[in-house]
């Protein structure tokens, strides 16, 4: 009941203030280093005249139109499907998003490889912007990133990187529409931020239906997972504080009632003159933190560091926090880290993270331990030339070490025209004997106009085992982020093409192609594991 209570003050307070007419600013940032702790939107209008121009331009934007749209055909040809899958190996994706004033309505659906259902998800959310003092009100589906992430955050989870300062620069505390395909992490209902001055107020509600599983995946594809699709619901409401001071302070609070269980926490973010701090203690039957301190230098050199602690049995379903596990439970950290111009050409990036967990299956507190150590430099030959090389050793609870070197050189042969060339080399300490992995690719990058691109790749990898897998970048239709997992021993090779055929329409293209074995020689391919896959996207605007 204190929950609900709660939530209904907010909304009722929210209410009464909006009707006076209290100038609301969000403020503008003088310097680099101010940017990277505060960003800032201004408002300076009337809530009748908002509301007006919003109804009465609506015939005329649908007369201009503002619609665009984007289409995505995906199919896996080999290997083939198991045969308790329902549907085909088709993957389709469709998002229309109109823009009518300050309005906004994305339709996103989706279907997956081994679904039936060609609308297996569908995700609708109306967006409505300054209509004053409501900077923004959702209806529909709609992510919120709070602090540091330790109790919600949207679905696009950060991760360690050698990069941590931009990680602090998202520390914003926003009620975002989502327009995304993801079909788990994000919130469907209701949800508006009110801007009063230096205040910003954002009751929410959400209630949406979930699979019958313990961590839902938004599959459909056999018999077992369709019987349990959308069987269990889930109702979630709350509301945030946020105070913002120019250059100076953003402090927020959070509250919201998940499943009749409490979640509070309170954030941070401020800068004194060359030293920005951030972070975030939550509550949830134990407190948990995350906090940061950031030191500039001198030009682009930083240094920063941070910590967090995360208790045994602190659990958040929505969380997205810096961690080393996949959640952020059960986890202590120290993050040291470096981004620093050496000279004109060469840059240095580098972190170590030392962190820590209970062990999870004793009574005791057994402290399992890990380390990471990463450092890259970047040299640039020319303006258009790179070079890049970079070591980690991990070690990671109670996983095997693992030491990686990578060397990438990027070479522009004409202003059309570059090469890319990148080496890996992996070791890990697996039982009974260490295990090692090789990795070359070569890739072509081809730019005739600016109406055309091509790019072409080809890789060749040898490893003991997964355990000795390589992770490879490689690029893809626009919208998409795609790893290649390189292990055993084969080839893989894909032509992505993009073109501009105008202002209106884009069309991208790509095809990759794997070939995997245990025994891979240069004569016979055995026991072979083919992975093809096509992908075709269609972007249009009118």
């Amino acid at each position: 009941m204190t929950g609900t209570r709660i939530f209904f003050i907010l909304f009722i307070t929210t209410s009464l203030l909006s009707g006076q007419e209290i100038d609301s600013t969000f403020f503008q940032n003088d310097s680099t280093f101010s940017e990277i702790f505060f960003d800032s939107d201004q408002i300076e209008t009337n809530y009748f005249d908002d509301l007006f121009d919003l109804l009465y331009t609506i015939p005329s934007n649908l007369q201009k139109g503002n619609f665009s749209f984007k289409s995505r055909f995906k199919n896996q040809f080999l290997p083939s499907l198991p045969n308790n899958y329902k549907g085909n190996s088709y993957k389709f994706f469709n998002r229309l998003i109109t823009d009518i004033g300050k309005a906004r309505l994305a339709i996103t659906t989706e279907k997956d490889p081994g679904e039936e259902n060609y609308f297996d998800f569908i995700n609708l959310s109306l967006m409505i912007k300054d209509i004053y003092p409501i900077s923004k009100i959702i209806l529909g589906s709609y992510n919120i990133e709070f602090g540091e992430g330790l109790i919600l955050w949207s679905p696009f989870r950060t991760y360690k990187s050698s990069n941590d300062i931009f990680r602090i620069r998202q520390n914003k505390n926003n009620l975002n529409q989502y327009i995304g395909s993801g079909e788990t992490t994000f919130l469907s209902g209701a949800a508006s931020t009110i801007s009063l001055g230096d205040l910003n107020i954002t009751p929410f509600y959400s209630y949406r239906k979930l699979d019958g599983y313990k961590t839902p995946t938004g599959l459909h594809r056999t018999e077992n997972e369709i019987a349990k699709k959308r069987i269990n619901k889930e109702i979630f409401y709350g509301g945030m504080l946020n105070y913002f001071k120019k250059d100076i302070i953003e402090a927020g609070f959070l509250f919201y009632n998940q499943e009749n269980q409490n979640f509070y926490s309170l954030s941070y973010k401020s800068k004194y003159n060359r030293i920005g701090i951030s972070g975030e203690v939550a509550y949830l039957n134990s407190t948990a933190f995350s906090n940061s301190v950031t030191l500039r230098l001198s030009g682009n050199n930083f240094l920063y560091a941070k910590i967090r602690y995360f208790p045994k049995y602190f659990y958040c379903s929505y969380s997205g926090a810096f961690a080393e596990g996949d959640n952020s439970n059960n986890e202590t950290g120290y993050y040291f880290g470096i981004n620093s111009t050496l000279f004109p050409s060469l840059k240095l990036d580098a972190y170590v993270d030392f962190f820590k967990r209970s062990s999870p299956d004793s009574l005791f507190n057994f402290f399992q331990r890990g380390k990471e150590y990463f450092v890259n430099l970047t040299y640039q030959i020319r303006k258009q030339d790179e070079l890049r090389i970079s070591y980690k050793l991990k070690k990671s609870y109670s996983s095997p070490q693992r030491t990686s070197l990578k060397l990438f050189y990027l070479f522009q042969l004409f202003s059309e025209l570059s090469l890319s060339t990148r080496l890996d080399y992996v070791s890990v300490d697996c039982a009974p004997q260490k295990e090692e992995g090789y990795h070359i690719f070569e890739e072509i990058s081809y730019r005739p106009s600016k109406n055309l691109q091509l790019n072409f790749r080809i890789s060749f990898f040898s490893t003991h085992s997964y355990n000795s897998r390589i992770y490879i970048y490689e690029r893809d239709v626009s919208g998409i982020f795609s790893n290649f997992l390189a292990y055993n021993r084969g080839i893989h090779v894909y032509l992505l093409s993009k073109f501009t055929i105008s202002d209106r329409f884009k069309l991208g293209l790509k095809y990759s192609d794997s070939l995997k074995s245990e025994d891979f020689d240069s004569i016979s391919l055995k026991n072979s594991n083919r992975n093809n896959n096509l992908t075709i996207q269609i972007e249009a605007a009118f």
